[in-house]
């Protein structure tokens, strides 16, 4: 019995040596893991970064802007002439004064003898104011009167008809070269000077409407619309004063009729005086 026991109890030894081995494997494998730490890796070897120069810019010269011109001084404007005013005299007491300003404006004083002094500047008023009416006032003409008179030959046109003769026209010569002996401009700065005398003399005439610049304007617009006389005009004598046969020219008025009766080569030269002297005026209007 005890051999059979002891032959129970062999194996059961046997198994618990191999039981406590494993232990002790399991054991040992748990202290080398925890004091083996973690695997050693293979060092990394990390390129050193490459130092980059900062690239130096090229030196650049300097941009050098140009002086600015100096604008140049304006030059020093001299101030218009201020035309003095001059003490005018009375109407009445302004024949010496227009006068002597017809003598400083004219370049040939020889033909000023034509000029009729005395009240002057009425004188020329009322002869300006009829004539630019179509009309003539021969006792306010301010210039002397001709001494010539009237001269016609007959005429071979028709029977008992007249023409003008040419010496004729020579009679207005005179007149018109006393006109050509003044500069227009300083004669309408002359007038303008003396404007308030010549519109005293017109208010006296009773033409509140108008002032003597518009009767200057007009006059001188009937000399630039004056016909010219072609020196063929006819002439008959019903009674003692010579007509025109033709009687469209008859019937023009008398400072129409007065103007034919220059001529031809006279009344181009007063045209021409006029047109300047229109000219003139309108350049001194405000």
């Amino acid at each position: 019995m005890s051999n059979q026991s002891e032959q129970h109890n062999q194996p059961d030894n046997s198994a618990g040596k191999k039981v406590f081995l494993i232990i002790i494997v399991i054991v040992l494998a748990i202290i080398l893991y925890m004091f083996s730490g973690e695997p050693e890796q293979a060092p990394v070897t990390v390129a050193p970064e490459a130092k980059v120069e900062p690239i130096e810019p090229e030196p650049v010269a300097p941009i050098v802007e140009p002086e600015p011109t100096p604008e140049p001084e304006p030059e020093p404007v001299a101030p218009e002439p201020v035309e003095e005013k001059v003490a005018l005299p009375e109407l009445s007491q302004s024949d010496v004064f227009a006068k002597s300003t017809l003598e400083q404006l004219s370049f040939d004083k020889s033909m000023l003898d034509l000029v009729i002094s005395d009240d002057l500047i009425r004188r020329t008023v009322v002869f300006a104011e009829n004539f630019s009416r179509g009309e003539l006032a021969y006792s306010h003409l301010p210039l002397k009167p001709l001494q010539q008179k009237y001269q016609v030959t007959e005429s071979g046109l028709v029977e008992d008809g007249f023409q003008v003769d040419e010496d004729n026209w020579q009679r207005y010569q005179q007149y018109v070269d006393l006109l050509q002996s003044f500069e227009p401009q300083q004669l309408v700065a002359a007038y303008q000077q003396m404007q308030p005398l010549f519109e005293q003399a017109y208010e006296e005439l009773g033409f509140p409407e108008q002032t003597f610049d518009d009767v200057i304007e007009s006059c001188l617009q009937r000399i630039l619309d004056a016909k010219v006389a072609t020196g063929d005009e006819v002439l008959v004598q019903p009674k003692v004063v010579y007509e025109y046969q033709d009687q469209q020219i008859e019937n023009m008025n008398e400072a129409d009729k007065l103007l034919m009766r220059l001529g031809r080569e006279n009344l181009l030269k007063l045209k021409a005086v006029a047109l300047e002297l229109d000219r003139a005026m309108k350049s001194k209007e405000p």
